[in-house]
């Protein structure tokens, strides 16, 4: 044991407190069936749902 699992917690706490408005979902890959699941879900609703896009994003 060499604290890698704290630091890697702590450095993806950090991520997400810095960059966690850029992103709709966080997918946590504990159970590969779930993520699977979680990740076609998130497929189907970018591709069925319109987007929100800033304006300065198009021009």
């Amino acid at each position: 044991y060499d604290g890698s699992l704290e630091r890697l917690g702590r450095e993806s706490d950090l991520l997400k407190k810095s960059y966690g408005h850029f992103f709709d979902i966080t997918i946590v890959n504990d159970d590969i069936e779930d993520t699977i699941a979680q990740l076609e879900a998130s497929i189907e609703r970018i591709q069925n749902v319109p987007q929100w896009t800033p304006v300065r994003w198009v021009y």
